[in-house]
C-alpha cells in the first residue's frame, strides 16, 4: 500500500538555530515521557524506551547537542500505523530501517557531509525484534505505542576543519530515511512505502 510511511516523530534540522535545536531536544523528551507512560512500561511485551532498543545515547535528550565543537543527535523513525497490516513475510529477511544521504529536493545535497549516521548492531537487533513482534497491528489498546529505531548523527570535527580548505564546498545535506526488508546480503526499500526526508543545516568552524 502507498499509505505505508517511513516516519521520523523528530529531526535534528537546525544546529545552527539555537532555539530551533532546543525545540527539538523537548520534542525528545516529549517523546520520551509518551513512551515511559505507565500503561506502556507496564505492558512488558510492549516497546519499551529503553537502552537496549534505543542506545545509550539516543535514549536520553541531554545527549544532543549543537555545540560548534560537539554536533550530535538522534533520528527517530518508525512507521505509520495500518490497521492489520503486517510486512511480508519472508524468513530470511526482516523489517527495518535505513538513513543514508542524499542529493534532496534541489539536487544539490552532499553525499559524503561531515557527519556520520550510525546505529550499532545490538541496538538495530532489538528494535528489529520489537518491530517484528508488534505486527500485525490492530490498536493501541492491543499493542501500545509503534517500535521506533534512533540512529545517531554526529559531526566529523576533522571534516569540519577540512572542509574549510574545500572551494565551494556543498552545505547543502539530506537525509532520507526508508523502511526496508534487510537480510544478511543487505537491504530493499520496503514495497509501497515512502521514505522521510528532511535537512540538516550546520555551520563550518571559524
Amino acid at each position: 500500500s502507498s499509505g505505508i510511511n517511513a516516519e521520523c516523530p523528530l529531526r535534528p534540522g537546525d544546529f545552527k538555530d539555537n532555539v530551533q535545536f532546543l525545540k527539538y531536544k523537548e520534542g525528545v523528551q516529549d517523546l520520551t515521557d509518551l513512551y515511559k507512560g505507565d500503561k506502556q512500561v507496564n505492558e512488558t511485551e510492549w516497546f519499551q524506551w529503553n537502552t537496549e532498543n534505543l542506545g545509550s545515547v539516543c535514549v536520553d535528550s541531554a545527549y544532543s547537542t549543537n555545540s560548534p565543537t560537539d554536533m550530535k543527535a538522534c533520528i527517530y523513525v518508525g512507521l505509520n500505523r495500518i490497521y492489520n497490516w503486517s510486512p511480508p513475510t519472508d524468513e530470511t529477511s526482516t523489517l527495518s530501517f535505513e538513513c543514508s544521504w542524499d542529493v534532496g529536493p534541489t539536487g544539490s545535497g552532499n553525499l559524503e557531509p561531515p557527519f556520520d549516521i550510525t546505529i550499532s548492531d545490538a541496538v538495530r537487533s532489538a528494535s528489529e525484534q520489537a518491530l517484528e513482534a508488534f505486527y500485525p497491528w490492530t490498536s493501541m489498546e492491543e499493542s501500545g505505542l509503534q517500535p521506533i529505531q534512533a540512529f545517531q548523527i554526529k559531526a566529523d570535527n576533522k571534516k569540519l576543519e577540512a572542509a574549510k580548505a574545500i572551494e565551494n564546498f556543498k552545505m547543502d545535506t539530506f537525509v532520507v530515511c526508508n523502511a526496508v526488508m534487510r537480510n544478511s546480503t543487505g537491504a530493499t526499500p520496503l514495497e509501497g512505502s515512502r521514505p522521510a526526508e528532511f535537512e540538516i543545516k550546520y555551520s563550518l568552524p571559524e
